[in-house]
């Protein structure tokens, strides 16, 4: 939980599908229930966390993300 008791949000910056598959898959297995939001490499992050990506894609975080 967030400081304020709200569920924390994880940004996952994978480019190997295989592994962003086993990350997921391990969070899973351990009944981790955060949001995760996935993307390839540093620019998408830097651009996810400061909402900047030209593409307007869908992946917009309803709050900062607590773990990169």
């Amino acid at each position: 939980m967030g400081m304020e008791g709200e569920p924390l949000v994880i940004l996952l910056v994978e480019d190997n599908d295989d592994y962003a598959t086993l990350v997921t898959r391990s969070l899973a297995e351990q009944r981790v229930a955060n949001t995760l939001y996935r993307v390839d490499d540093g620019e998408e992050a830097l651009q996810f966390l400061f909402r900047t990506d030209p593409m307007k894609t869908k992946r917009t975080a309803p709050s900062e993300p607590d773990s990169a």
